[in-house]
């Protein structure tokens, strides 16, 4: 075993270090490489030449973006930070506002909604009168308020944002939380491609552009003629509409200029809180709506009337900006017609993100912080819905899970046919269509399909289908359950000689075929010969 070596004094081993250091140092000193030449005039001049460009480059075009890039980032970290301070102190106040109240929603009496049953407060509500119910309903409104403000609707609706509204990046928080709205109560509203819908005080029509999107007809009603010329400009920038069917109407919401019984749907996203009086509002959405149909609503909560940013709006614009109280509405919406109400008890994705997989693990405690979470949002925030008494009749029109819940069957009776035919050619069958289901079959076709046809499919003799692409008679009227109707049907024989099956069945166009529903198909022989 050899020596170990000595270590070297600490005084020669600074030194190598210092000296590893300098020489790092020298390396990053490069010089700068001469140009290549052979004349020795040209060297210096090509280096000069070049100096010369690269900063005459950065005077004329690398500093000028540099200073717009500095300025473009002041004013959007002063907008971001006006933001902020606004954020922090709404949420100041309304994190004060519910320990003031016991975080429980209020009573248009005492404040309190003590230990009473459900059932015994809503009973309590129903029998206050007229004026308590108006007091409730304007509670935090300021005493002063002008609502014929001269920048009551110039200042809200900027151009090009209305057209671009809620998708802009200056409407980064909002907008994301318009479409989260609209995706909870746009599927409620149980409207189909072809239905007319009211979009109440619509403002820019982004919601009418979605609707249009889902083959929705719309009515955009508002009271500004000027906000109605940004929607039109807005829907007709973007050809991948096609053909939109958007009627633009001003009119006042509290005496909609429409008759009875007019629309299958109503969407309110975010305007309901504006109206001067809850209850004329909601009398006249009801008289509109067509029995069985619905009212749908994405508005703030109980105590926006209260935060700064609304008593600011108020102050400076002249608009409403009243609380949301849901047992107000349910005692005004049972007095206007509507039979029934829901509400949606969602919170936004972003206030309950949790880590995983802590999360599977400690569900009882993510539970209970989702409910603190959902008790301090449903305060800010209401998704509810209305539908109007009666019955709305169920038609082959109407949303897959919905049909799914009736009986949605078919007979289909061959009358006359041929069994042996020559290959190419033609022949006509007669059948009998009969509606044995419980809901009306439409007839009439259109681009979004929920009509029914006569379809035909070609099979070989296991039955496995070959091709459904046959003929697809189309009814000669809507068919009620019980109802029949005779239909002619030519049947081209293929080209292939063979023994095969022509299955008759019925088909919801753009749904599904009637045997999904369980609905039995009616098949009959084909036998082509050269």
């Amino acid at each position: 075993m050899g020596k170990m070596p000595r270590p070297e004094p600490p005084k020669v081993l600074a030194q190598r270090l210092q000296d590893h250091s300098d020489e790092l140092n020298a390396s990053r000193l490069l010089t700068e490489p001469k140009p290549a030449s052979r004349i020795p005039v040209l060297g210096p001049l090509l280096s000069f030449l070049r100096r010369l460009a690269n900063r005459l480059a950065t005077r004329w075009y690398v500093t000028p973006l540099v200073e717009q890039q500095q300025r473009f980032n002041t004013k959007v970290t002063a907008a971001y930070d006006t933001l902020a301070a606004a954020a922090v102190a709404q949420a100041q106040w309304i994190e004060a506002l519910a320990r003031s109240r016991g975080n429980v929603p209020p009573s248009p009496e005492t404040n309190e909604m003590g230990s009473q049953s459900v059932s015994e407060k809503m009973a309590s509500y129903t029998r206050l009168s007229p004026e308590a119910l108006r007091a409730w309903e304007d509670t935090d409104l300021p005493a002063d308020l002008d609502t014929h403000h001269e920048n009551a609707v110039a200042n809200i609706h900027d151009p090009e944002l209305s057209i671009r509204h809620p998708l802009s990046w200056k409407q980064l928080d909002f907008g994301w939380r318009y479409l989260f709205n609209m995706a909870v109560v746009g599927p409620v509203l149980n409207c189909q491609p072809g239905d007319l819908v009211l979009d109440f005080a619509g403002g820019s029509g982004w919601v009418s552009e979605f609707l249009n999107r889902f083959g929705q007809h719309t009515v955009l009603m508002d009271y500004a003629e000027v906000v109605l010329r940004h929607s039109r400009a807005r829907l007709a920038a973007d050809s991948r509409l096609g053909e939109v069917n958007l009627l633009p109407v001003c009119g006042d919401g509290m005496h909609l200029p429409f008759p009875d019984n007019t629309f299958d749907g109503i969407i309110c996203m975010n305007a309901f809180h504006h109206m001067p009086s809850y209850e004329a509002t909601l009398r006249e959405m009801c008289r509109v709506l067509r029995p069985g149909c619905r009212a749908v609503f994405g508005e703030p909560g109980e105590i926006h009337a209260s935060v700064p940013i609304s008593q600011w709006t108020m102050q400076q614009q002249g608009v409403y900006e009243k609380n949301i109280h849901l047992p107000l509405i349910y005692v005004y919406a049972m007095r206007s017609g509507f039979s029934h109400m829901w509400r949606y008890p969602y919170s936004y994705p972003e206030r309950v993100e949790f880590a995983y997989p802590e999360v599977s693990r400690r569900i009882d405690t993510v539970l209970e912080h989702m409910r603190g979470i959902l008790e301090e949002d449903l305060t800010l925030m209401s998704l509810f819905a209305l539908q109007k008494a009666g019955e709305r009749r169920v038609d082959t029109n109407a949303p897959t899970w919905q049909l799914d819940r009736y009986h949605v069957h078919g007979q289909v009776t061959v009358l006359k046919s041929v069994t042996e035919v020559r290959a190419g050619s033609t022949v006509t069958d007669r059948v009998l269509v009969k509606n044995t289901g419980e809901i009306t079959w439409l007839a009439t076709p259109n681009p979004f399909g929920g009509y029914v046809s006569l379809g035909l499919k070609l099979c070989d003799p296991k039955g496995h289908e070959i091709s459904d692409t046959l003929e697809r008679p189309a009814l000669p009227h809507d068919l009620a359950p019980g109802e029949e109707v005779e239909l002619e049907v030519p049947i081209q024989a293929p080209d292939t000689p063979g023994t095969y099956l022509i299955k008759y069945d019925l088909v919801n166009e753009w749904r599904t075929w009637f045997e999904m529903y369980g609905s039995k198909p009616t098949e009959r022989p084909l036998i082509v010969i050269p």
